[in-house]
């Protein structure tokens, strides 16, 4: 897509103070270039009639009690809910309407997606629409979302094709990629607002970190915090200053909740912002926790606070001393945080500018399993399997009775509820009948993209995150990342000798052997796989033994490669429950040692004891009738 760049003047930390900037007319993307210029705010106290369109509650609840005495600022999301029937609800937005142009006052009205079609229904009926500016406030979410509500999401973005001037807004658009699928998007006006020369472009550092066990990490952290050991930093008065409050990004009310109890924490100590379902409510009612709200700029911030998506999005944090930390999984949904929209965001929460920690975020992460691995081809015979379903039942859809339909869709809208659009693209559009919804498959599309490709390793993690404008990205080190790193650089590496080396390696195995996490750190840093290897196979004792010495161990290696073989012919030439005869035995097992040249060991019918548990009988000789000493095999050595 074609961009227009809009500089930024120097000196300019907000749109506010920008007195040449205006809205663009019609319909646009604009692309803020980055988080906290406080465009948002610029809508609800700019001269213009502003309807803000936000994706989340939580967002505008916010702005609501920082807007409380603002008499032109409407948060209809509680009028709605309040009001029994639409006739009060248009009474309330008439009269804020009318008490706003009694003051001379810009109407402004705040209101959810997926509420945002009461208002516009009403200011279409008045002929009032064409006097507002809509800002679909981070718009990227009606594709993020769409993978959990796309019937909601699709019908918000069909509604605003009626009004004249909309403004989709974000610090982080879509990839053009996807937005040029859509019609409502492809052929829009781009603007794209580059600070480079304002003056106020800060460097986000990344630290990012590996791991098996997300909760532990944070458990960790809190641990940490609990016994009074903060992260310090030097702030711009060159005082230094401790971190004595976290923000822990988890995606899952379920692993904040394990974090919690794992660590003991108590309602006192932590503030919890998720989505307010009666699921989450229920969830933190067991462990006596609720659910919390963004303090506002001069209140007090608990020591921890645990954020989901709900609140990734928009909201104003003010802390002038918190820590971020990210927690993301790609092998689950709905951990998986997307690296170039989820973090820009993430990292725009902190708003204090005396706060030395706000540009600084820790990312934990895992890498993708090899058994949630799908390839570009599969997924595509999987994308192109949903299409043809779509269609198929579209057309049969096409073919049914009134009735019939009406059925149908009841059908379709408990599969929504239960499957998640796991199986086609079938959406039920705004006058409730089947469509073909195009957010459901880019929703796919992009959630396959984020876990098979950002996560596939930690180069892979690592390209995506320096991706990101303004960022450096430095590896986590904790206690223990830097006693291996000393291991390393004074010892290990300190040597070019193999025989020390492998000596050194052993050692220190041998000492912190019980410490998985030290233990997936050496294998991290130290790719020649031959240590692992010696170490595996032969402990320090047997290492010891061949005194450290590679052409030794390589010989163990190959007798044990032989010792393998034989044992898969012996179990392929002898079952268990059979009787063999010593003879016979004995002359299979001499063929199997001659075809492996096997020195120096002789056959003997007893060597199968070293692989089964065997029962001393007998074999009747069916034409001599004479009785011959045998085996029978119980079961293998080990079951």
């Amino acid at each position: 897509m074609e961009k227009e760049i809009i500089k930024v003047p120097f000196g300019i930390k907000y749109i506010s103070e920008w007195e040449d900037y205006s809205y663009p007319e019609g319909h646009c993307i604009v692309d803020k270039g980055v988080t906290g210029c406080g465009y948002t705010e610029y809508g609800l106290t700019n001269d213009k009639n502003v309807i803000l369109c936000s994706p989340r509650k939580l967002l505008l609840e916010n702005k609501a009690e920082k807007h409380k005495d603002d008499i032109n600022i409407l948060y209809l999301e509680n009028n709605i809910k309040n009001f029994e029937n639409s006739k009060d609800l248009e009474v309330s937005m008439a009269d804020h309407i009318i008490k706003c142009r009694l003051n001379n006052l810009p109407i402004k009205f705040m209101i959810t997606y997926d509420s945002a079609h009461y208002l516009i229904d009403y200011l279409v009926s008045k002929n009032l629409i064409d006097r507002f500016y809509i800002i679909a406030d981070e718009f990227q979410s009606i594709f993020l979302d769409s993978y959990f509500k796309a019937e909601v999401e699709n019908s918000f973005l069909t509604g605003l094709q009626v009004c004249p001037n909309i403004i989709y807004l974000s610090a982080t658009p879509m990839l053009d990629k996807y937005l040029s699928r859509l019609s409502e998007f492809k052929d829009l006006k781009y603007y794209y607002i580059d600070w480079s020369d304002s003056g106020y472009v800060e460097t986000i550092k990344i630290q990012r970190k590996q791991t098996s066990a997300l909760s532990s990490e944070a458990c960790i952290i809190v641990g940490n915090y609990l016994e009074g050991n903060f992260p310090m930093a030097i702030n711009e008065r060159n005082e230094i200053v401790k971190s004595t409050e976290a923000v822990f990004y988890f995606n899952s009310v379920t692993e904040i909740i394990r974090v919690i109890n794992k660590s003991g924490l108590t309602s006192e100590q932590v503030n919890i912002l998720c989505s307010n379902t009666e699921d989450n409510r229920r969830k933190l009612k067991k462990i006596k926790h609720y659910i919390g709200k963004i303090p506002m700029e001069n209140e007090p911030n608990k020591m921890f606070t645990f954020c989901t998506s709900t609140c990734y999005i928009g909201a104003d944090f003010y802390s002038k001393c918190a820590s971020t930390y990210i927690f993301a999984d790609p092998n689950l949904k709905c951990l998986a945080l997307d690296i170039s929209l989820d973090l820009p965001q993430i990292a725009g929460r902190q708003r204090d500018r005396e706060n030395p920690f706000k540009n600084n975020i820790t990312i934990f992460y895992k890498t993708l399993r090899k058994d949630e691995e799908l390839s570009e081809d599969s997924f595509e015979e999987l994308q192109e399997k949903r299409k043809k379903s779509t269609f198929t039942l579209l057309s049969d859809y096409d073919n049914m009775s009134v009735d019939g339909k009406k059925d149908i869709i009841e059908i379709y809208r408990s599969d929504i509820e239960v499957n998640k659009y796991c199986n086609n693209f079938i959406g039920i559009s705004s006058n409730g009948t089947l469509e073909y919804n195009k957010l459901i498959e880019i929703a796919n599309e992009r959630a396959w993209e984020v876990s098979q490709k950002d996560y596939q390793d930690s180069i892979s993690l690592t390209k995506a995150l320096k991706s990101l404008d303004n960022v450096e990205v430095i590896e986590y080190k904790d206690a223990k990342d830097k006693l291996v790193q000393e291991f390393l650089d004074n010892r290990f590496y300190a040597t070019g000798i193999f025989t020390e080396k492998l000596k050194l390696y052993c050692e220190f195995l041998d000492k912190y052997k019980d410490d998985e996490y030290i233990l997936g750190i050496i294998k991290y840093k130290i790719p020649d796989q031959r240590f692992s290897t010696y170490y595996k196979l032969f402990g320090t004792e047997g290492c010891r033994q061949s005194e450290y010495r590679e052409g030794r161990l390589q010989d163990k290696v190959a007798l044990l490669e032989k010792d393998d073989q034989l044992k898969n012919f012996v179990f392929n030439q002898f079952i268990v429950g059979n009787k063999y005869s010593l003879k016979f035995i004995k002359t299979e097992l001499k063929s199997l040692y001659d075809s492996l040249n096997i020195i120096g060991k002789t056959a003997k019918a007893t060597d199968l004891g070293e692989w089964f548990e065997l029962r001393q009988t007998y074999l009747i000789d069916s034409t001599t009738r004479r009785k011959d000493k045998a085996f029978e095999i119980l079961k293998k050595k080990g079951e």
